[in-house]
């Protein structure tokens, strides 16, 4: 999952900063290029917090996705069978988020990491 949002941000901003338009979706297409740039870090970063299991990343490529899906359907249904692309890359991501592998990475509590016996801490003698 991380490797799909690394390499769909990554050539975001390597194609915004060589200034060509990428093929982004209807976002990615409505921002200037400076814009485009922005989107793209925007995805880096989401995606490095999502390979930090924070919840918060995950809910909002959840969200993304449901929302791209409805994009992308309504474009199906309006402009026929040849916009089904658009509607193919969020299901993808939504199969991927929602397996029961990632769902548990991001939900089942982790253990905390014990803390020192008092006589492993520093002391501070004077």
């Amino acid at each position: 999952m991380c490797i799909l949002l690394y390499l769909g941000g990554g050539l975001t901003v390597f194609y915004s900063l060589a200034g060509s338009r990428v093929h982004g979706g209807p976002l990615a297409n409505a921002l200037p290029v400076f814009g485009q740039t922005l989107y793209g870090v925007f995805i880096l970063v989401l995606a490095f917090c999502l390979q930090r299991a924070h919840r918060w990343a995950w809910w909002s490529v959840l969200v993304a996705n449901v929302l791209s899906l409805m994009l992308g359907a309504l474009s199906v249904g309006l402009g026929g069978l040849d916009n089904v692309g658009s509607a193919a890359i969020p299901v993808i991501y939504l199969i991927l988020l929602t397996r029961p592998a990632v769902r548990g990475w991001f939900f089942e509590p982790r253990p905390s990491p014990p803390l020192p016996e008092p006589s492993d801490r520093p002391t501070t003698e004077p």
